[in-house]
């Protein structure tokens, strides 16, 4: 909590074209889409989901057939539906206050 998710994400939304005021955490939606156009970006909270076919029932797969640009909180609820080509981000928020921020290419965190 109060690691920067929420920013993180909005300066993505607005890379991609999309207003950044638009972008909010999406913790009781579960998923929030933006954007229109050939490459949507979803913004997903995982938190709550428990079981392999929540994912499906929130359009895991549909997303990766848009080849979307998918934002996950909680990304070890995914299990096995990530992308070898997924880009890992890690926003940690250290016990002085600032925050740390660790990136990694690959599914397996490489």
């Amino acid at each position: 909590m109060g690691a920067g998710k929420t920013v993180f994400a909005k300066g993505l939304a607005r890379h991609y074209g999309v207003d950044p005021n638009q972008v909010t955490s999406p913790t009781f939606a579960l998923v929030a889409r933006y954007g229109e156009g050939s490459r949507p970006l979803y913004h997903l909270d995982l938190y709550r989901i428990e079981r392999p076919e929540e994912l499906r029932e929130l359009g895991i797969e549909e997303m990766e057939e848009e080849d979307a640009i998918v934002i996950v909180e909680w990304p070890e609820r995914l299990a096995h539906y990530c992308r070898t080509d997924a880009i890992r981000v890690r926003l940690l928020r250290e016990r002085n206050g600032t925050r740390r921020i660790e990136i990694a290419a690959g599914s397996d965190g490489r």
